[in-house]
């Protein structure tokens, strides 16, 4: 699940509207409305009071519940290490992911 949607259901889980969230988390109207059309969020601090408001973490807008995806879990061989990797992060082929995420490079010798 995107920002996009992750947001819909949690404003109508709290039936709440965009403008109500916006107030309550004192950022602009139009950036919720820019989420809700499928932008990625640009300001970490709006990310942000909109999650307390919500009272969720980040984690839970971008990425989706997460209780549910730590459960499954898929192993990857490579280079005779098995790594084990969240199922929820292989994606398959074409498909693409928007949200905050951080990536980290690790050199292999």
């Amino acid at each position: 699940m995107n920002i996009k949607q992750q947001l819909r259901h949690y404003l109508a889980t709290r039936e709440m509207s965009a403008a109500d969230l916006a107030r309550k988390a004192e950022v602009p109207r139009q950036t919720i409305c820019n989420w809700l059309s499928g932008m990625p969020p640009r300001n970490f601090d709006s990310l942000r009071k909109v999650c307390l408001v919500l009272n969720i973490s980040i984690d839970e807008l971008c990425f989706g519940g997460c209780s549910n995806n730590v459960s499954k879990v898929a192993t990857v061989k490579r280079q005779d290490q098995k790594t084990i990797i969240p199922e929820t992060l292989i994606l398959p082929i074409g498909e693409s992911v928007s949200g905050l995420f951080e990536v980290r490079i690790k050199r292999i010798k």
